[in-house]
């Protein structure tokens, strides 16, 4: 388990999507005034492209990232 964790530290995957979580909590209610609500579904469709090019790319799992 802590292999898998330190290993998504080096996953490039896993901080896209820990970045593009942490601009969804920015589009909450709350914070709209800092980021336009209009730019949601540009963001969402950023992630889902970035994913799909992020997964393309992996070739091996979290643990094997720690050696």
């Amino acid at each position: 388990m802590l292999k898998i964790f330190l290993g998504s530290l080096k996953s490039k995957t896993m901080w896209f999507n820990t970045i593009t979580g942490l601009l969804a909590v920015l589009a909450l209610p709350e914070i709209v005034a800092i980021i336009p609500s209009a730019w949601l579904p540009a963001m969402i469709i950023i992630n889902s492209v970035g994913n799909l090019i992020l997964r393309t790319i992996t070739n091996e799992s979290l643990a094997a990232k720690i050696k």
